[in-house]
């Protein structure tokens, strides 16, 4: 996250709380020290000089279409032509 041109990364143990996007408090005291709070829950974290990298994207998926069983797999044995009733009047 930027803060007035500081870029100030939040610990990784914090990740759990999916901060992307959430509001998040910033307390600057006199001296200069600050203070990260999310929900009244104090954060751990780091200034850096320069935002991190990003990770290269997944590779996309590839169109997988559906499973269909062969012709003598034996959810194909009983076709509704093959199929006997079980009750006759």
């Amino acid at each position: 996250m930027r803060f007035y041109g500081r870029i100030l990364q939040i610990a990784r143990q914090h990740e759990s709380l999916k901060l992307a996007g959430k509001p998040i408090e910033v307390w600057q005291h006199p001296d200069g020290k600050l203070l990260l709070c999310h929900r009244g829950e104090r954060l751990k974290f780091t200034e850096i000089n320069r935002r991190p990298a990003k990770q290269p994207a997944s590779k996309p998926l590839l169109f997988n279409p559906p499973w269909r069983p062969p012709p003598h797999h034996p959810w194909r044995r009983n076709t509704p032509a093959e199929v006997t009733p079980l009750l006759q009047h």
